[in-house]
């Protein structure tokens, strides 16, 4: 083999070298930012349409009715969102679960969502109490895209946590009243039902 030979055969192998080394290094990248994100993938296609998302032992599962365009999606998701949260409570972290919902609601329910916050910071701090929520159903009762409002009701499985005492589950509902602001739904009015 001649050094011209030898030379030409060595810069292929380094531009094949080179190539798989940014082809590597690029889905390491993709890998990283997915993961710093915390974009996960969702539930498999087929469960969705099913309006069955999948079975885990752990976890309830969820009902959903189907949902018929991204704005129902939305409608859904946010929905669903706001309840798990709204539900949630730690006498650690008093009233963290209804600021972190603040984001989902319109003016006037940040206004209630506030008041409520209030009165339980007024609340005596004794022995831990904690309350996971978790829906298992989500209905839209009433949509009206044309208005731009919508109706949701959401069974929720609730798990309340007491220090030294076992732990009590129960079932409750909760209407969601939202409208639309924009591309956005948006809780304005959330009722327990009792």
């Amino acid at each position: 083999m001649s050094d011209k030979t030898k030379k030409i055969f060595i810069i292929v192998f380094l531009i094949i070298v080179l190539v798989f080394a940014i082809w590597g290094f690029l889905a390491w990248r993709k890998n990283r930012l997915a993961n710093q994100t915390g974009l996960v993938p969702g539930p498999e296609p087929e469960s969705l349409l099913n309006g069955l998302a999948p079975a885990d032992n752990n976890q309830p599962q969820v009902f959903l009715s189907p949902a018929t365009n991204s704005s129902e999606q939305s409608l859904i998701s946010t929905a669903r969102n706001f309840a798990e949260r709204y539900g949630s409570f730690s006498s650690d972290n008093k009233t963290e679960n209804l600021k972190e919902v603040e984001m989902l609601a319109t003016a006037k329910e940040i206004q209630a969502l506030r008041a409520e916050a209030k009165d339980m910071i007024a609340l005596p701090t004794q022995d831990f109490f904690g309350l996971s929520s978790q829906a298992v159903k989500i209905n839209p009762v009433e949509v009206n895209e044309a208005k731009g409002e919508a109706k949701v009701m959401i069974s929720l499985q609730r798990q309340e946590t007491r220090a030294g005492k076992e732990d009590y589950v129960y079932y409750q509902d909760l209407n969601l009243f939202l409208i639309k602001s924009g591309a956005d739904w948006l809780i304005d009015v959330a009722e327990w039902v009792e």
